[in-house]
């Protein structure tokens, strides 16, 4: 899992640190930067897969822009670079971006740390160094040691980059919208699920064939009242949906626009086909409150199920009524903008319990404080 994301100069963020869990909140208002906070980790995703292209970034769910609008605006006018330090799978890593001298507008990367290294890379490494030396001992054109280690330091290290941090490279921002969700037929530029949401009604198909993952869908969707049974066909290509008080289903683009997005969201985590990280841009965009905590919860659950790690945008606090932050697994973050107008993520921990006759519910606490403010004595 990625456990450590830091971030310099990127969009709204000046300097922004924090420690995912398997399942991450950000929570905040419009226009704090949440969202630029999910597309810094897909902008380093790209940056360690080499694909800093604007179509590949696109088909990931960023906003593309030129390099002077990506790096920060408060920026000095020498500070160009967009730097990352991360950690995922006990692999450190540290790079910046920078545009390319030799194509304006696109970028490259440069990396400028590693953490430890495992003893078959460390046992490789030896050997490459020895075997290079062996050759150019014997050239008239000599290299030095340091300028030997750090050409194969390089090229091991982007052999093993590409093992560590395959989820970060494959990482998705979903934010799906009404319209894809209904042409759940088409499918979109990513397989088998579109950050959109094209391609539902295929990714269904294979959960439906699928008896033990056909369970888990079923059983999370029985949260929504009405809902008896998802499968079988009503008309070719078009899967059913059985609601318990009607005699006959529904076409899967027939129902409401709650339920699809909760079909979406449970199947991108249930799916074996899916990244295993990925964000969710607004999570509770289009759900009431209750049922939009009742879905964090599961989504939890289900993350941890399946091996998925999930960082999450919401706006509404009524959504933490769905995250237990005594489970070291679930993090809350509260995002903002400071004075000087820098993206700030500061870390929210669990209540402490000792002494106390009821816990308040987390969503309670802050929903108290934004309607009242702080009590004198906080």
């Amino acid at each position: 899992m990625l456990t450590e994301f830091q971030v310099k100069n990127f969009k709204s963020i000046r300097d922004l640190r924090i420690e995912p869990g398997r399942v991450t909140v950000l929570l905040g208002d419009n226009g704090v930067g949440k969202s630029n906070l999910l597309e810094a980790v897909g902008f380093a995703g790209a940056a360690l897969a080499d694909k800093l292209d604007h179509e590949f970034l696109a088909s990931r769910g960023l906003r593309t822009a030129e390099p002077r609008f990506t790096r920060s605006a408060f920026a000095v006018d020498d500070d160009t670079r967009i730097d990352f330090r991360l950690t995922q799978a006990q692999e450190r890593v540290g790079f910046h971006v920078e545009t390319s001298a030799s194509r304006r507008g696109f970028w490259k990367k440069v990396l400028t740390e590693r953490g430890i290294r495992s003893p078959k890379e460390t046992l490789l490494l030896d050997s490459f160094r020895a075997a290079f030396k062996a050759v150019i001992q014997g050239d008239d054109e000599r290299v030095s040691d340091d300028e030997l280690a750090e050409f194969v330091d390089g090229r091991l290290a982007q052999m093993f980059l590409l093992d560590n941090f395959d989820p970060l490279k494959s990482f998705l921002i979903y934010a799906p919208e009404r319209r894809a969700l209904r042409s759940c037929e088409q499918d979109g530029q990513i397989l088998p699920l579109g950050v959109r949401g094209e391609g539902l009604g295929a990714l269904l198909k294979t959960l439906v064939a699928d008896p033990e993952r056909l369970a888990e869908l079923r059983d999370s969707l029985r949260l929504v009242e009405w809902f008896e049974d998802l499968g079988g066909e009503l008309a070719p290509h078009t899967l059913r949906i059985r609601d318990r008080h009607l005699a006959e289903g529904f076409e899967l683009r027939g129902a409401s626009d709650g339920f699809l997005l909760l079909l979406f969201h449970f199947a991108v985590v249930i799916s074996p086909d899916t990244p295993k990280l990925f964000a969710i841009d607004d999570l509770d965009a289009g759900l009431d409150p209750e049922l939009a905590a009742e879905a964090l919860r599961r989504l939890v659950a289900l993350a941890a199920r399946h091996g998925k790690q999930i960082l999450v945008a919401a706006r509404d606090p009524a959504i933490l009524a769905g995250l237990d932050l005594h489970d070291p697994d679930q993090r809350l973050y509260t995002v903002h903008r400071d004075d000087r107008g820098h993206t700030q993520a500061e870390r929210v921990l669990a209540p402490l319990a000792a002494g106390e006759e009821r816990q308040s519910e987390l969503s309670e606490v802050f929903n108290r404080v934004l309607l009242e403010g702080p009590t004198p004595n906080s």
